[in-house]
């Protein structure tokens, strides 16, 4: 969990991003993550496991 002075830095950096860069994608995963850690109710991550490839060639 970051401090509030680097949720404070992480925030400012997200608005200087959105400046140069309104529709990043980097900036709105950065976002939903801010929102789940200041969310009073965080909503846990799941991962779900990658299932490798399997070559299966004739």
């Amino acid at each position: 969990m970051p401090s509030s002075s680097d949720l404070k830095q992480i925030k400012e950096a997200l608005r200087e991003l959105r400046t140069s860069s309104p529709r990043s994608v980097l900036a709105d995963l950065v976002d939903e993550k801010i929102r789940a850690i200041e969310s009073p109710h965080p909503v846990p991550h799941f991962h779900s496991p990658a299932t490798p490839a399997r070559w299966i060639g004739h």
